[in-house]
Order: structure tokens, then C-alpha cells, then sequence
């Protein structure tokens, strides 16, 4: 590793079940580290650049890979700069590697509240909680669906992420008042995630998010 160069590094899931996200993460700070040393590298002082590179492993989407890919990006790669990994999941897996190594992690890829819950002090997120995705759509539908009366809420119920985003719309329909809801829990096998709604309303499509 030269002493000139920034060191940037990640682990992140190039393979599994968060392969296709996983991937678009990669480009992405691959096109960011083409960018920044195209410009001459990343202004430490005002006289000097200094070229970034991208050290990356793939996790394979799982947990364990993930804190081997951190320790090793921490221990024997010592990098300047700590991206997480994309999912919730994965990045509540690395955070407290990070802590006890006081290294800031740079969070893109999480948003599960409980990622922001714990008083982490190196711990960096630039997305919206998970509990904030769809608070607003109870009181939307209220306003162009009056006849609305039902809300079902259907969420994986594997990890956290789907969950507080369920939470986020029971708490903002409670606050309307203008719909019953119910949150249904789906814990077989499936390949969507993410919450999806089901409105009963007179004809009114399912919306599915």
C-alpha cells in the first residue's frame, strides 16, 4: 500500500441474495474513486491530492463473511475510509466492529431503525430511517381514497427493516384516524422484502410498494 494513496474499503455482496444491490453499490464507488482521481485524488491540503483506491470482498449476503471481510479490511489492509454493506442486516453486523475499532462506517445500505438506536458514536447514515419510507402515505390515501376504510400491511418478517417501515405506517395511519389497519407478519420463504399494501376500499386497486 503506497503511504501516498487514500485507501477506501468495503465489504459488500457481490453474490446471494443481495447480489443485484450489491453489484449497483460497487459500481457506484468504483465510478466515485474513477471521478475523484481523474480530478488528481482527494484534497487533503490545499497543495495536496492524493489518489483514492477501492479495496472491496464479497460477503456473499451473509453476516459472518461480512465481519471476516471488516476485520480484514481493518487488520491487514488498513484502510483510511469505511463503506458498509448494502442491507440492514449486514451493516448491524459491522457497526460494532467498527466501534470497538473507532472507525467511522460509512452507512449507505441500512436503514433499519435499529441501526440509529444504539448510541453508536462511529456510525455515519446518510439514508432515512426505515420507519420514515411510506409515514405519509396513510394520510395521502385519506385525502384521494375518502372511501377508504381498511388498511392491511402484509411485511417479511425476517430482519428489521420491514418491520419498522410497517410501524411507520401504523403510527402515521393511527394518527389520521381514518382507517383500520392490520400488520401481517410473512415469515415463509419469498423474494420480496419489502412491505406491500393491500387497500379495501369500493373500487379501489391493490397498491403494492
Amino acid at each position: 500500500m503506497s503511504e501516498h494513496e487514500i485507501t477506501a474499503g468495503l465489504s459488500v455482496s457481490v453474490s446471494g441474495r443481495y447480489s443485484i444491490q450489491g453489484q449497483q453499490a460497487l459500481h457506484g464507488l468504483l465510478l466515485w474513486q474513477s471521478h475523484v482521481n481523474a480530478q488528481g485524488g482527494v484534497a487533503v491540503e490545499a497543495a495536496n491530492r492524493r489518489p483514492v483506491r477501492l479495496i472491496w470482498y464479497d460477503d456473499f449476503s451473509q453476516a459472518h463473511r461480512a465481519r471476516t471481510n471488516v476485520l480484514r479490511l481493518l487488520r491487514e489492509d488498513k484502510v483510511d475510509i469505511l463503506f458498509g454493506p448494502y442491507s440492514s442486516g449486514l451493516t448491524m453486523s459491522v457497526a460494532e466492529i467498527a466501534e470497538e475499532y473507532r472507525k467511522v462506517l460509512w452507512n449507505y445500505g441500512g436503514s433499519s431503525d435499529e441501526i440509529f438506536r444504539r448510541g453508536r458514536r462511529y456510525l455515519v447514515g446518510i439514508a432515512s430511517p426505515a420507519s420514515d419510507y411510506l409515514s405519509a402515505l396513510p394520510r395521502w390515501l385519506a385525502e384521494e381514497c375518502p372511501a377508504l376504510g381498511r388498511i392491511c400491511v402484509l411485511y417479511s418478517g425476517r430482519g428489521t427493516f420491514a418491520w419498522h417501515v410497517a410501524r411507520g405506517i401504523l403510527e402515521s395511519a393511527l394518527g389520521v384516524a381514518r382507517h383500520s389497519i392490520h400488520l401481517v407478519p410473512v415469515n415463509v420463504p419469498w423474494t420480496i422484502t419489502r412491505p406491500f399494501l393491500v387497500s379495501s376500499a369500493v373500487s379501489l386497486p391493490r397498491l403494492s410498494y
